[in-house]
Order: structure tokens, then C-alpha cells, then sequence
């Protein structure tokens, strides 16, 4: 299965799920203000690794892994 890109739809919704600012959202995504509210007007899309990556940081999901063989 292939994670895919989030829509901005859905960036918004986990973001306030979570109740952060986008501010605080960036900080945990690692970019700025600015790029974050690009990523929720759909202006710039969000990886599907990096929005993986944030559910993960936000305590939303669970970060999938392969344990070793």
C-alpha cells in the first residue's frame, strides 16, 4: 500500500483535531507558518511521508514500521 498526499481538507481537520495552531502544527512539521498555511489552502501539497510523519507527531496515528526479521 502507498500512503497518499493529504488533502487540504484533511490537513485542516487533523490540525484541529489535534488542537494546534498552525504555528504550533509547522513547528511539529518542521517548516514555517507560511509553508504550513499553504499546505491547508492547497497551495503547496504535503508529502504523504511528511504527513505521516505529522499524524505521528500530533499523537494522531501511530507511525507504521517493519520490525526485523
Amino acid at each position: 500500500m502507498t500512503p497518499t498526499s493529504p488533502t487540504p481538507a484533511d490537513i485542516r481537520a487533523a490540525r484541529a483535531q489535534a488542537g494546534l495552531t498552525q504555528q504550533q502544527a509547522a513547528d511539529l512539521a518542521g517548516v514555517n507558518r507560511v509553508t504550513w498555511a499553504r499546505y491547508e489552502i492547497g497551495a503547496q501539497p504535503m508529502g504523504s511521508r511528511a504527513w505521516i510523519y505529522w499524524l505521528h507527531a500530533a499523537g494522531l496515528e501511530r507511525m507504521p514500521f517493519r520490525g526485523s526479521r
